[in-house]
This record gives C-alpha cells, structure tokens and sequence, in this order.
C-alpha cells in the first residue's frame, strides 16, 4: 500500500510511474520499498497532489503510522523522486482520503 504518480512528458502519449515516496524511506530503522512493503504503519496510502506556483509537487498522504497526522512529500522533478515524507503537525490525519487544492494568490 504506496503512493505514486504517473507522469507524461509527451502530452499523453506515452505514461510513466515515478517512484513512491516510500521507495528508500526509513520507517523504524527498516529501509523500505513499495513493491516489497510489508511494515506495519509504513502504508502511504490514499493521496491528492497539488501543483505548487514554482512546478513543484505536493503529496498528502493518507498513512497508518499511529500518529494521526498526514503524510507530506515533495517533488521538484515532476514526480520521478520525491523528498522526505514528513508528518505535518498541522493537518490530522482523516479516517478517510483528504482532498486538497491550489489556491490562487489574491494578494496585491
């Protein structure tokens, strides 16, 4: 149970799955891999991905880890690899997929 993007860089033409951010993650000293993932708690599951004004991507993460929080992870490169997965302390955790959007800046 990972995430993952699929991405095109030819207008649909031909797909590509990028990484999970679990690929590589360390998840109570476990290295971890999505195809393999069998570590209780390590689940990413259940995501929305925002494009930021600078192109980076934003994963929130639905997860199971028992700290009631969602998972965050970034990605600069279109969704081949992506950053650390943090837990934002902000934003609890739903019992189900969250949903989120990007907002235009009014400001000025």
């Amino acid at each position: 149970m990972s995430c993952a993007v699929i991405f095109s860089d030819d207008h649909g033409v031909s797909w590509r799955r990028g990484i999970s951010p679990n690929d590589g993650r360390t998840f109570i000293g476990q290295s971890l891999r999505a195809e393999t993932l069998s570590t209780e708690g390590a689940d990413l599951t259940e995501s929305q991905v925002i494009e930021l004004p600078d192109g980076g991507l934003r994963v929130y993460m639905r997860n199971h880890a028992g700290l009631h929080r969602t998972a965050v992870a970034m990605s600069l490169d279109g969704g081949e690899t992506w950053s650390e997965t943090k837990y934002d302390q902000a934003l609890l955790d739903p019992v189900c997929q969250s949903s989120v959007i990007t907002y235009p800046d009014m400001g000025d």
